[in-house]
């Protein structure tokens, strides 16, 4: 991280004062999906209202909001957990102590200058023992920046949502021993 970046931590009831900033810059990177104007702010909300244990990292550079890391509590109730259960190695109690990041995204002016390495890093520090993703096969990227910090790939095949058809990789970073 430079002088001029800091990472801070948004839980809870503090989300609520940057969630639009978050939203906005959410539908920045992503103009050119499918994704709904507003859909993460939704999905925050949400997990919000179903207490979910809800933390939001933010890179800033000069008080901008530049990176975005979005996650909560792995629980069996959450839509995602039940989509990859039977994918989990049964040997372990992921329902304990894990985290299930579920957005990482960079405003597009400040990619390649390891703001999702730096927020990522952060992460680890937190505490979970787990934190598992699930990310596009297609986003070489990503995946390469994953395996960098030690995660790995849950299952040799390729994982397809529910009526889904774009495959994707489920990993994993274990934390525990560290």
């Amino acid at each position: 991280m430079t002088n001029n970046m800091m990472i801070k931590i948004y839980k809870e009831e503090e989300i609520q004062k940057i969630i639009d900033y978050v939203s906005e810059l959410y539908d920045k990177v992503y103009k050119d999906s499918i994704t709904e104007k507003g859909h993460l702010k939704d999905r925050i909300n949400n997990s919000l209202k179903l207490k979910r244990n809800t933390i939001i990292l933010t890179e800033e550079h000069d008080g901008q909001i530049i990176g975005v890391l979005f996650g909560f509590d792995f629980k069996k109730e959450n839509w995602w957990a039940q989509q990859i259960i039977d994918t989990l190695p049964k040997e372990i109690n992921w329902f304990n102590n894990s985290f299930e990041l579920n957005e990482l995204f960079v405003d597009r002016n400040f990619q390649g200058r390891k703001v999702g390495y730096d927020l990522l890093s952060y992460l680890f520090n937190i505490g979970f023992d787990y934190i598992l993703l699930s990310v596009k096969k297609t986003n070489e990227k990503a995946i390469h920046l994953y395996n960098k910090l030690g995660y790995e790939s849950i299952e040799k095949d390729d994982f397809y949502f529910k009526n889904g058809t774009e495959p994707f990789k489920i990993m994993c970073k274990n934390n525990k021993n560290n």
